[in-house]
Order: structure tokens, then sequence, then C-alpha cells
């Protein structure tokens, strides 16, 4: 996204908000069918609460942030350091033995 450029070079952010929202749905369909197979049905209302609190909850955090960012980086250098730490949250699961799970924990 922060490759976008006026003419024809706009179409990159459109690809980047693409893989962006596909990653996204990925994720979310992800850690909604892992909570649904290992929480105990009755603690499941709990336990997706508390994990959307805390993930909607720094949104606005996120937003300070890069508003900041923004503002006294620019709107591109901010972009970038966007896109660093999107794809530097990814390296805890590409280290991490989730990479290697084929089948889900048995109840």
């Amino acid at each position: 996204m922060p490759l976008a450029q006026p003419g024809w070079g706009v179409l990159l952010y459109g690809v980047g908000l693409a893989a962006f929202s596909a990653n996204a749905v990925l994720y979310n369909v992800a850690t909604v069918t892992y909570r649904q197979r290992i929480t105990p049905p009755a603690l499941l209302g709990r336990v997706n609460a508390a994990f959307l609190w805390v993930c909607l909850g720094v949104i606005p955090l996120g937003a300070l942030a890069g508003g900041t960012l923004a503002s006294q980086l620019g709107l591109r250098p901010a972009l970038w350091i966007c896109v660093l730490g999107t794809w530097s949250a990814a390296l805890f699961v590409v280290c991490s033995p989730l990479r290697r799970m084929r089948d889900m924990p048995a109840t």
C-alpha cells in the first residue's frame, strides 16, 4: 500500500487492501473455529466476549498511534511502519509450533 503512486500506481493500494482483507477473513475464521473447538460450551460466550473486548478495544490506541506517526513522520513512512508491524506480528505464528499443527486437539 505505501508503494501506491498517482495514476496506475494507485492499483497497488487496491491490491494491498484486498490482500489485507483476505488475510483478515482467514484469521477470523481460524480463530473462531479454534476457540469454538477448544472452549467448553458453558464458557464460549465469555471467552468470545473477552477475546473481542481485547482485540477491538485496542483499535482506538492503534488509530491514535497511527495518526501520531503520520503527523510526525508523514503518511508514507507511517504506512511502512504499519506494514513492518503487521508482518512482524506473523513471525510469532511462523516461529511457533502452531505452524506444524495439523489436527485440532481432542476435547
